[in-house]
């Protein structure tokens, strides 16, 4: 199972845009807080952003904003985390297991 399908099979209802962003930037910066079965799947910043993409092109990304669904909106996103224009939520790391 990839990160998308279990993302997808868990989220019949879609996740919200705000938890989207936290759980790409979260799998960007640490595998760990993924379960042990979506860790040797290989997820580098190209990779998320197709995934999550996907997921907002499938309707899974509960947002109105069409710009969503390309993966530079999401290489974009991992660019204003590497360049102090976003941070982590700490707290969103407690949900992350209600999420996958």
């Amino acid at each position: 199972m990839t990160l998308h399908d279990r993302i997808a099979a868990r989220n019949p209802l879609g996740i919200t845009l705000d938890d989207a962003h936290q759980l790409c930037l979260w799998t960007f910066c640490t595998l760990d807080v993924l379960p042990p079965e979506l860790r040797a799947e290989p997820l580098d910043r190209a990779t998320l952003a197709e995934t999550f993409s996907r997921l907002a092109r499938q309707g899974h990304v509960n947002s109105p904003d069409p710009a969503i669904t390309a993966p530079a909106y999401w290489d974009a996103l991992i660019d204003q985390l590497l360049n102090g224009g976003r941070e982590l939520d700490r707290d969103f790391r407690t949900r992350i297991p209600s999420l996958l």
